[in-house]
């Protein structure tokens, strides 16, 4: 009985959307930025995300992102007290990867009837 919980929740898991992780330089970074295929600059608080377990990483969801191939590069921002408190890193390398396209659904059948 305590095995259907887990049965019905792992197609969840199983089909989420993708993200792009970076891994943080040190503990004082603040925010991320993120460039996806040379667009401006998108600025992200430090997040967590399962895979990467407790610790804080930079994350962003890449769920509405459209199917082919993108680049992103990522920033480690450190954000203070005062406007000139902020200091950003230089760009990581770019990182190249492909976004599927959905599973097309299968036509209708057509035609249905009943033998014996």
């Amino acid at each position: 009985m305590r095995i259907v919980p887990l049965l019905l929740f792992a197609p969840a898991v199983a089909f989420g959307s993708p993200f792009l992780l970076a891994d943080l330089p040190d503990q004082t970074t603040t925010h991320c930025g993120f460039q996806l295929d040379g667009a401006a600059r998108v600025e992200l608080p430090v997040g967590t995300h399962s895979s990467a377990g407790p610790v804080k990483v930079c994350v962003m969801d890449l769920a509405k992102l459209a199917a082919g191939n993108h680049v992103a590069n990522v920033t480690a921002i450190r954000v203070g007290l005062k406007a000139s408190d902020r200091v950003e890193s230089n760009p990581s390398g770019d990182l190249a990867f492909p976004i599927a396209a959905p599973p097309v659904a299968p036509a209708v059948p057509t035609n249905p009837r009943v033998t014996k």
